[in-house]
């Protein structure tokens, strides 16, 4: 069948160099005498960009959102280690519990002990936002 015919045209391009299977040897193929070889130090280099896109999950899925750099670079230095100084009971929803562990978890571990059985799901016991934009599944590790 078809996928037969396309299996051996592979194969033919695969083992005579032909297309994307053809292996590049660095001479000079634009005819004439010049055999000479050209060789090329060149290497591609990119300034930062300013904006990149992430994805953000939800209860749909994932949105691919447009995010700026250079707020990723300010948030990359570290917090000041905040100790343990909040509990299950300061927040109203999970996802804001799951906003500070982290937050802080990266740097210092689980300082504030909302993950008292080490699964990655802090204060498991409070309820979910109904803000849809916020909105987190409880993922265990």
């Amino acid at each position: 069948g078809m996928m037969t015919e396309m299996t051996n045209l592979e194969q033919t391009a695969r083992s005579e160099g032909i297309g994307i299977f053809k292996v590049c040897d660095g001479t000079n193929d634009k005819g004439g005498d010049d055999d000479a070889v050209t060789t090329s130090n060149f290497i591609a280099e990119f300034e930062p960009m300013e904006y990149s896109t992430e994805i953000v999950y939800g209860d749909d899925g994932g949105k691919s959102v447009l995010v700026s750099n250079s707020d990723k670079q300010a948030s990359s230095i570290p917090p000041s280690n905040p100790g343990d100084v909040r509990g299950c009971s300061d927040f109203e929803y999970y996802e804001d519990a799951l906003r500070y562990y982290e937050r802080y978890y990266p740097y210092y571990g689980d300082v504030a002990k909302l993950d008292r059985d080490g699964d990655g799901v802090p204060c498991p016991g409070l309820e979910h936002t109904s803000n849809q934009d916020k909105y987190r599944m409880k993922r265990p590790k």
